[in-house]
């Protein structure tokens, strides 16, 4: 990880503390999870 002593690594953290995804797997991989068909099916 680019920065690893920066985060909380674990459920102990502040909310919003954990580090976002474009720093784990890059925002092409973030932007296709939002894009997939579940987030716009109705329960």
């Amino acid at each position: 990880t680019r920065y690893p002593h920066e985060f909380i690594w674990d459920l102990s953290a502040p909310k919003g503390h954990l580090p976002l995804s474009n720093q784990l797997r890059g925002v092409r991989v973030f932007s296709s999870l939002l894009s997939h068909p579940a987030w716009s099916t109705r329960i």
